[in-house]
């Protein structure tokens, strides 16, 4: 009798064991998947922000590396004005003579560090690095879909993004500004749905906070200041509720000074200049990233 109730005993414990074991290795399955496709949408949201800067040459460092091509001149003025004669008696050399020239045309890459500031810089885009970045984020795509797949996002919006990111290749293969800057736009917009499916209140808001600023960025293009300063209203309410539990976030100089850039930037949406503008989105997009 008493064999029994120990053999029992022993049984549930080794039950409730298993239980507790199989349980701990799922949510740790499951934290994995959530924090591996937090990063995955961290990478969509800095391509796309990425790309966004290239349309207008915004740079959100101080200071960028430039790279140029320089025809190298290695034969000075002495040597090109060699005598007649010497050539003459050089027949047979000719052809190394033309080896030598060919080589010294060869460009050579000249790389400097400028000051990579608003006012000093053209709006120009670089479209052959747009061209490559948005082909290398329609590769990346293939492979992070599956994983919001899992994590249970809204079918609907994993079809719908793969359809605008489509319409964006083309935009920037046609190297249309509006219309990459338009679908860029629309492409960031799923990013904060993508999150509601698993991440934090935080991060969400964080991203529809940028989203409106985004918006903005992109309704300043068309000139169309009143629906800008809407946009910035609705980045300062998104990031209101940040700032109401800022007392539970480590990050609060960062926060408070994100809630100050958003003010200033709807005060520079009043005076309707657009540098000014992209000197205030400049700032908040940096600081944004920190909180």
């Amino acid at each position: 009798m008493k064999k029994n109730i120990y053999k029992n005993i022993i049984l549930t414990i080794i039950f409730f064991t298993l239980i507790f074991v199989l349980t701990g290795c799922s949510n740790n399955k499951e934290d994995n998947l959530n924090e591996k496709t937090n990063q995955q949408v961290k990478f969509l949201d800095q391509k796309i922000v990425g790309m966004l800067n290239l349309l207008n040459n915004i740079t959100l460092t101080d200071y960028g590396v430039i790279t140029e091509e320089v025809e190298k001149n290695s034969k000075d003025s002495k040597e090109s004005a060699s005598s007649g004669a010497d050539q003459a008696s050089s027949a047979g050399s000719s052809d190394t003579g033309g080896e030598t020239s060919i080589q010294d045309k060869k460009p050579t890459v000249k790389t400097e560090v400028k000051a990579s500031n608003i006012l000093n810089s053209n709006r120009e885009p670089d479209w052959t690095t747009l061209k490559t970045n948005v082909e290398n984020l329609y590769t990346s795509w293939s492979s992070i879909v599956l994983d919001l797949y899992k994590v249970k996002v809204n079918n609907t919006d994993i079809i719908d993004f793969e359809k605008t990111l489509d319409e964006t290749i083309v935009a920037i293969k046609n190297e249309d500004k509006a219309q990459s800057i338009d679908k860029l736009t629309i492409l960031y917009s799923y990013l904060p749905k993508y999150l509601e499916a698993f991440s934090d209140n935080d991060k969400i808001n964080v991203t529809k906070t940028k989203y409106n600023i985004i918006e903005a960025y992109s309704l300043v293009q068309k000139n169309d200041w009143n629906a800008t300063k809407e946009k910035l209203t609705d980045a300062e309410n998104n990031f209101m509720t940040i700032i109401n539990d800022i007392q539970n976030n480590p990050n609060q100089l960062n926060i408070n000074k994100t809630y100050i850039l958003i003010k200033e930037m709807q005060n520079s949406a009043d005076l309707r200049d657009l540098d000014l503008f992209y000197i205030k989105y400049k700032s908040i997009m940096t600081e944004i990233e920190f909180v």
